[in-house]
């Protein structure tokens, strides 16, 4: 199994209602940045929250280079697989498929722009699907069976992400 992240936040944001965050989609745009820049050791300071960042530049040696993410390869799918908004942020839950065939679910906290946390795990795949013969679609991503996407409700949401919520 890989490393898992788990961040508190230093910086709290608001601005943002409810009635907004309840109608903001997950964008996997941020999730694919991310994962691209930690296999390449290219975290950008501007996009996550500065305790994140430091957090990823003290797990990494300063590289902002994570090996065990670098081997699984390129990112091949990244689908949205839950949300939760929080009073001053947003919760979301991908499923992060890479060209090895190794699959993550990821869970990105974010609040204007920026990540203010992060935690992932490892999926355990089930038997590889055959593709159909003739056809281009790739097989289905296995969906996670004991990991859970995001918060399951708004009081789980805060307990993990405090100042998302205060």
């Amino acid at each position: 199994m890989l490393f898992r992240l788990c961040f508190a936040f230093t910086t709290m944001f608001a601005g943002f209602t409810s009635t907004t965050l309840a109608q903001m989609p997950c964008n996997p745009q941020p999730a694919v940045n991310l994962i691209t820049d930690m296999q390449n050791g290219t975290v950008k300071y501007q996009f996550v929250s500065p305790f994140v960042y430091q957090t990823l530049m003290a797990q990494s040696n300063g590289s902002g280079f994570f090996p065990q993410l670098a081997q699984l390869g390129p990112i091949a799918n990244v689908v949205p697989i839950g949300r939760q908004p929080l009073p001053y942020g947003l919760v979301c839950g991908f499923q992060v498929q890479f060209v090895s065939g190794a699959q993550m679910v990821w869970q990105i906290a974010e609040a204007f722009n920026q990540i203010q946390g992060i935690n992932f795990n490892t999926v355990q795949a089930g038997p590889t699907p055959t593709r159909p013969t003739g056809g281009t679609t790739p097989p289905p991503i296995n969906r996670p069976t004991s990991t859970d996407p995001v918060p399951n409700d708004p009081s789980e949401g805060c307990r993990l992400y405090p100042t998302l919520c205060s």
